[in-house]
């Protein structure tokens, strides 16, 4: 119907909704047409902009979407929706520091949407360094805000790479021989508990884990009322993992310290 309706009129929303169509439809090249023809007739018509943008993208033609994409932040600089594409195209096209403010411009106009946070964080997460700590944060709040959702789970998995990066950042990047050793005396531990035993320890850390443990600080402190004693971040979450094993060996327990795990069970036996 769009495509008739284009051959015997002129009209950009025509124009609009059927590049849009083509688009989402996966005919990406044949979008562009009908795209650039709403702009001929309107250019400032912003959801063609991004529309074009998001089309090149697709086509992984970067060049052409970022020149079309910063035309329109020209136009129109507070059009969330064009900056979070630019943005995402500078991502994708291995340009990251150029694309952080724009999505970082694009998520403060848009605060209550969760996935202009989610592509911030996955931009800061690229760029590292002093940045990684912010993604982290991003991942977590939107899990919590958004439970239940299915971007809370994609949340989750970018919070769970951020913890792996800082947990491995003080070895730059190999095992960790104090966790090896965390995980040796939790096996000696765990085998001993009954299951029932065993997954009120691990509920315990999960929960206290919910508002993030300081896996790189050990003179900070923690206590649980399943165990005796003080315990490190870093070796309650040795523990969480160990204790997980053991309930189901093939559980994720999202911790990065698979590598760990199977040396202090080898070192077991």
């Amino acid at each position: 119907m769009l495509e008739a309706m284009s051959h015997t009129m002129q009209d950009d929303d025509v124009e609009y909704n059927l590049g849009i169509c083509l688009s989402e439809l996966g005919r990406i090249p044949e979008s562009i047409a009908p795209l650039k023809r709403c702009l001929e007739l309107n250019p400032k018509y912003m959801n063609a902009i991004a529309g074009l943008g998001v089309s090149y993208g697709r086509m992984r033609d970067f060049d052409q979407a970022e020149k079309v994409l910063r035309a329109g932040v020209q136009l129109d600089p507070e059009n969330a929706y064009i900056k979070r594409n630019l943005g995402g195209i500078l991502l994708s096209s291995g340009k990251p520091n150029e694309g952080l403010p724009f999505l970082r411009q694009a998520a403060s106009l848009m605060p209550s949407d969760p996935t202009f946070q989610m592509a911030l964080a996955q931009c800061l997460e690229t760029v590292g360094g002093s940045h990684v700590d912010e993604a982290g944060k991003l991942y977590e709040s939107i899990m919590i805000k958004h439970d239940g959702e299915p971007i809370a789970e994609a949340a989750k998995a970018g919070r769970n790479r951020v913890s792996n990066t800082q947990l491995h950042e003080p070895m730059d990047g190999k095992v960790r021989p104090d966790a090896i050793a965390y995980m040796q005396s939790a096996i000696k531990q765990f085998v001993s508990m009954e299951k029932m035993e065993c997954a009120k320890v691990v509920m315990e850390i999960a929960r206290l884990g919910e508002g993030g443990l300081k896996i790189n600080d050990s003179e900070h402190r923690y206590k649980l009322e399943t165990l005796p004693g003080d315990f490190s971040g870093l070796q309650l979450l040795c523990m969480m993992h160990v204790g997980l094993k053991n309930l189901d060996p093939d559980a994720d327990s999202g911790s990065g310290l698979e590598r760990e795990y199977e040396l202090a069970k080898n070192l077991e036996g």
